[in-house]
């Protein structure tokens, strides 16, 4: 826009390129390097100000709501965690499938295991559809494996009655 003004433009449209175009130019530049130049330091006060603006904006629209019961769930936790995405998780982890290598035979072992969360489920260990009675016993890879897994992990289940009154 600079450049088609100060070539294609007569004396008056010269004077106005160099009093309108080139002083927003300029304050567009110095807006930019003062960006840059604050986003280490300032980087806080910039998302505190946006979000303030936002909020503002949003509240002239009224899309909150007053019943937030999500919200007050949230308020109850204990504990929340994200994983490495920051996806809010629950912070399970469930074993589905088991699979075990046997180095002298170089057969895999696959035990499918239901899934019953909290609760304990015997017998409920099966391998290519039969039941199992006893895996640990039968396939010492899998107990060397279980072992492993129970010596790793840090984990605990609480259990404890919560009775809401509302």
């Amino acid at each position: 826009m600079y450049h088609w003004f100060y070539t294609y433009g007569d004396s008056r449209n010269k004077a106005l390129c160099e009093q309108y175009v080139q002083t927003t130019v300029h304050y567009l530049k110095v807006s930019v390097i003062l960006t840059v130049a604050a986003v280490p330091e300032g980087f806080l006060a910039v998302v505190i100000v946006w979000l303030d603006l936002c909020a503002r904006r949003m509240a002239y629209c009224s899309p909150f709501s007053r019943d937030l019961p999500s919200v007050e769930i949230m308020g109850r936790c204990t504990i929340i965690c994200f994983g490495k995405t920051s996806i809010l998780t629950t912070s399970c982890v469930f074993v589905v499938d088991v699979v075990t290598l046997r180095v002298q035979s170089e057969e895999l072992s696959v035990y499918d295991l239901e899934d019953s969360k909290y609760e304990i489920i015997l017998n409920s260990v099966t391998r290519s559809g039969a039941q199992v009675i006893n895996p640990l016993a039968c396939n010492a890879d899998l107990d060397m494996l279980c072992t492993v897994a129970v010596f790793c992990n840090e984990s605990n289940l609480y259990r404890t009655v919560v009775l809401f009154t509302d």
